[in-house]
Formats: C-alpha cells, structure tokens, sequence
C-alpha cells in the first residue's frame, strides 16, 4: 500500500452513484463538487485544462476507469475528486464505472505521478473496480481501494 497515496486521496471529494449521461457530463459534476475545494484558484481555468486535455487524449483504463486531469495553474494543490457512477458510461468500447478527476499544480508532478501509480496498480481489474463501485462511504472505499 502507498500510504502517500492514501492520504492524498482522503482530501478527495467523493461521490457516490453519480448520475450523469455522458463522460463530459461526469466530469462536469465532478467540477461542480469540487469547486469549493480552496485549494482550487480559478475554476473556469481548471474546466477548461480538463475538457481540453480530454479532447486531446481521454485518459481510460480498460478496467472501467476514467481519469479525466489537467496540470495547471488553476489549483494550488493536488485536487482529486472521485465518482463510482449509478449507470456504465461507454467511452471507447470501455464501459466506464469509475472516475477520478485530478487537477494537478504545475510544481506537484510527483505528487500525481506516485498517485497515478497507485491507482493504475490498484484498479487494473474490472472486479476491483466493480468491487469498488458498489462501495458507498468513502472511508470504506479508500480501505477497499488501498486493499486490492
């Protein structure tokens, strides 16, 4: 387990069974939940660094998980938020069940580079992500999540 990772993900906003229609529309909720994070600065900025890194290359793991992120300058700190999502939504022959959304500070690439890796090496399987799905407190979720 990356006890960093861990505690950077309990700052995290998490939503369960999020309900949205499309992958942009999740990450537009998700947006909407964290932007009373203080940490971020300019929320506008942040949404539009993350619909343009996903036009660019959307970031999906064949297990279900959608990492939709920006590096900016837009948040002062790593901001993370997660949804397991009420309905599967298809992205590239992926059915995503799963998102992270990460607003990265220019300054913090490591930060972001050893949660990335804790998340890719723990959400691999579409049974870890299912598992995960079905969790509906956040503090159980982490424990699942740093588990598997």
């Amino acid at each position: 387990m990356n006890r960093k990772a861990v505690e950077l993900l309990r700052s995290a906003t998490f939503i369960s069974k999020l309900g949205a229609p499309s992958i942009l529309d999740g990450i537009e909720k998700m947006l909407a939940a964290v932007a009373g994070n203080p940490a971020v600065l300019d929320l506008n900025s942040f949404r539009r660094a993350v619909l343009e890194r996903q036009k660019m290359n959307p970031p999906f793991a064949p297990s279900g998980v959608a990492f939709p992120h920006a590096r900016t300058d837009a948040v002062q700190a790593l901001v993370v938020g997660v949804a397991t999502l009420a309905s599967p939504l298809p992205a590239d022959a992926i059915n995503i069940r799963l998102m992270f959304l990460i607003g990265i500070p220019k300054t913090a690439t490591q930060e972001y580079l050893e949660l990335m890796s804790f998340l890719t090496r723990n959400l691999r399987t579409p049974s870890a992500v299912e598992e995960l799905c079905r969790i509906t407190d956040k503090d159980q979720f982490l424990g699942a999540l740093a588990a598997s």
